[in-house]
């Protein structure tokens, strides 16, 4: 078999050329936006480990657990069927197709503001330590912390609005939290109420920039409160999105309501120190998720790709992947020294921690990509089968590790489920390529 020539290679070279400059300038965007919105999340979370008691940071990371479950519900519902569909061809309008997103905003965030507080309401009853203000400034922060999320998913998906909007919606939103914080602090009002509110207001203010339609189909659509599929089979496909998130979260996130209920907020607080530390990794993630997922939408309409391509899975997940882990050593030698000086006390974090959590970080840029390249094809059953999978090994061995090792045992536990998820999703590609 002959090698190409030199210039058959820089034609191709050249016609690629627009492609490749195309994808690195969102790649900038997109890491951009990542960054100032967790490092925003970083720097919130380290003035109120500084700022609140330990009991009173816990309960804040608590609803914030609970907020990162509501998200994933969102996101299965509207937030990722608005990229696929946008990129798949099943839009008509840009501007109505954005007004269509609004209006099933409005409907599927009043339903699970509306869920999320009975349920929390029924489990203080079981002493769930989340006071019912805490519920109820969470519940009115949900539609707009949500909306948010849509308006920076619209800027992933498609060219309007660019992608530069949702960096600048992530400066406001850093910008106005953090010194709405820091005056709330000064004046001796800072709670995990109040930092709830704080961060819903922000959250408003820069929606207000990244919002790409004018105020009239805003009024239209509010006054039009129904839910409209995007395209052909998005119900269907939102119900599978909705199984993947369930599952997900019992086998991952799940854990820190448990551990706030068993072992109590300071635990909870400890967990989200820990989870804290790794901003700069979920930065990453979330960059190589919400670029992957184009990337494979855009690959598949053009006939780009053909089968589930492993190799450029790893190729795009091993980078990023690699780099947790050498932050994650880096991170537990000097341990010790950061947390203290970071957060203002040590809140009892410890390198076996830190090692389960930095574990489960790098495996997640993996089951990210993997489970884009199904999402972009509308084929969800693979991962429904390995987060199953996960999920039954999470509950009985969180349970068994939780008890005797504590908080360092739930952690090993999750760090173990995804390995399992990560070997259940492979097994599945290699089975159809």
């Amino acid at each position: 078999m002959s090698l190409p020539s030199g210039a058959a290679v820089l034609a191709r070279l050249r016609a690629e050329l627009p492609a490749i400059r195309r994808w690195g300038t969102r790649g900038f965007w997109a890491v951009t936006d990542q960054a100032l919105f967790a490092g925003t999340n970083f720097l919130v979370n380290v003035l109120l480990a500084r700022w609140l008691e330990p009991a009173e940071y816990g309960t804040f990371a608590l609803a914030l657990s609970w907020y990162s479950l509501t998200l994933n519900f969102y996101n299965a519902a509207l937030g990722e069927p608005a990229i696929v569909y946008h990129l798949n061809g099943h839009r008509i309008d840009e501007s109505y197709y954005v007004a269509k997103l609004l209006r099933n905003h409005i409907v599927i965030t009043a339903v699970l503001s509306a869920v999320v507080a009975v349920i929390l309401v029924g489990f203080l009853a079981l002493r769930h330590p989340l006071p019912l203000s805490v519920v109820a400034s969470l519940s009115i922060v949900l539609p707009l912390l949500l909306l948010l999320e849509l308006s920076r998913r619209i800027a992933y998906a498609g060219e309007s609005p660019p992608l530069h909007r949702a960096a600048i919606a992530a400066s406001i939103y850093a910008v106005a939290g953090c010194v709405t914080l820091f005056a709330l602090s000064l004046h001796g009002l800072l709670t995990a109420e109040f930092a709830l509110l704080t961060l819903g207001l922000a959250a408003a203010l820069a929606c207000a920039s990244a919002l790409p339609y004018p105020k009239g189909q805003l009024r239209r659509a509010c006054l039009s409160l129904r839910y409209e599929p995007l395209g052909p089979g998005q119900l269907k496909y939102s119900v599978g999105l909705a199984r993947i998130a369930v599952l997900q979260w019992l086998a991952g996130p799940a854990m820190l309501p448990v551990v706030g209920i068993i072992l109590g907020p300071e635990a909870a607080a400890t967990a989200a120190i820990a989870g804290t530390l790794f901003r700069p990794c979920t930065l990453l993630s979330n960059a190589v998720a919400r670029l992957s997922l184009p990337y494979f939408c855009s690959a598949i309409r053009q006939g780009r790709v053909e089968n589930p391509e492993r190799g450029t899975i790893y190729a795009l997940a091993t980078a990023p992947a690699l780099a947790t882990c050498l932050y994650t050593g880096a991170l537990a030698l000097g341990l010790d020294l950061l947390v203290p000086v970071v957060f203002g006390r040590s809140y009892g974090v410890s390198v076996t921690l830190v090692l389960a959590i930095g574990a489960s970080t790098a495996l997640s840029f993996v089951l990210s990509v993997a489970e884009s390249r199904l999402k972009a094809e509308l084929r969800l059953s693979p991962a429904i089968r390995a987060w199953g999978w996960g999920a039954i090994v999470r509950v009985p061995l969180g349970s068994a590790l939780i008890l005797p090792f504590g908080l360092e045992g739930a952690y090993v536990a999750g760090a173990i489920v995804r390995g399992v998820v990560c070997a259940c999703l492979f097994r599945s590609l290699s089975r159809r390529g």
